[in-house]
């Protein structure tokens, strides 16, 4: 498995057609689209499915509630990390 690499964003072409995952408090969205609850036990086979394959550029966003535990997130790490996603960018929200 890749290992993530760590990148500042100091442009806004490595963003253009990345991936957006995004974990609230009860689900997890992938590019706009509600794929699993949270706790769902699939999670992260949800998020791998959701996501494109081979990716055209390999950066995802990933935002999560400040309330989320690690698990979640390591899983939505890995997923994008399965298919080939090896720059992730993450960011903590607090609506």
């Amino acid at each position: 498995m890749p290992t993530p690499s760590v990148t500042v964003v100091n442009q806004d072409s490595q963003l253009v057609g990345a991936a957006r995952i995004t974990l609230s408090s009860t689900e997890a969205i992938v590019d706009n689209q509600v794929v699993a609850k949270i706790d769902a036990p699939d999670l992260g086979a949800a998020i791998r499915k959701a996501l494109k394959k081979p990716p055209t550029n390999p950066t995802v966003s990933l935002q999560a509630d400040q309330a989320l535990t690690y698990g979640p997130i390591r899983i939505a790490v890995n997923a994008a990390t399965s298919v080939c996603y090896s720059n992730i960018l993450f960011a903590t929200t607090s609506r």
